[in-house]
């Protein structure tokens, strides 16, 4: 996955040239990749993640620490290098999704109320993800997040919470009605 992304990389930059290769599949390989060869063998997943995440977690915070820099540097319109930003994400956001289905795999093990919160979310999720965007961008025009560390973390926070909490809110209050069959589907 990771060769066949870095030919995908210079094939695009030395001959197609596309003005937006993040807007194309090619750029996704790597986790698409990652992901076919995760899914085709799902049920030794567990396992696998058991024996390697004490090696892959400390990879990934230290992918983390690595893009965070690259990736605010670029928000900020710094120049970057398109290879070293692109390459950081794609590592990143890989041993992220890797990690998120190795605690997805944990969770789904215990009687949490982490398990609950999660399965209860999860019948609001498309929900959530078609509505929180809209909020994430009335809340930044009504309050751009500024200020000291702790007052931007405490506005991120409460951002956090009302793009999830009025998303699912809603979402529940619709369930099983003709107006959320008609919006989402279901």
């Amino acid at each position: 996955g990771a060769a066949l992304q870095l030919g995908l990389y210079l094939l695009n930059r030395e001959v197609l040239r596309l003005p937006f290769p993040a807007s194309t599949v090619l750029w996704y390989m790597l986790p698409i990749t990652l992901g076919v060869a995760v899914g085709a063998r799902l049920d030794e997943f567990p396992a696998w993640w058991r024996r390697r995440r004490w090696v892959l977690l400390p990879v990934l915070t230290l992918a983390f620490s690595l893009y965070l820099p690259e990736a605010l540097a670029y928000a900020r319109g710094e120049r970057v290098t398109p290879i070293v930003y692109s390459g950081l994400s794609w590592v990143y956001t890989s041993l992220t999704a890797l990690a998120l289905l190795g605690l997805a795999f944990r969770v789904q093990r215990s009687a949490s109320t982490v398990r609950l919160t999660v399965a209860l979310l999860g019948t609001v999720s498309l929900q959530v993800y078609l509505i929180h965007p809209a909020l994430l961008q009335a809340l930044e025009r009504w309050d751009a997040p500024d200020g000291t560390p702790w007052q931007v973390a405490l506005t991120m926070l409460g951002y956090f919470l009302l793009a999830l909490g009025i998303p699912a809110l809603l979402g529940r209050a619709l369930l099983h009605t003709r107006l959320s069959t008609w919006l989402f589907g279901r």
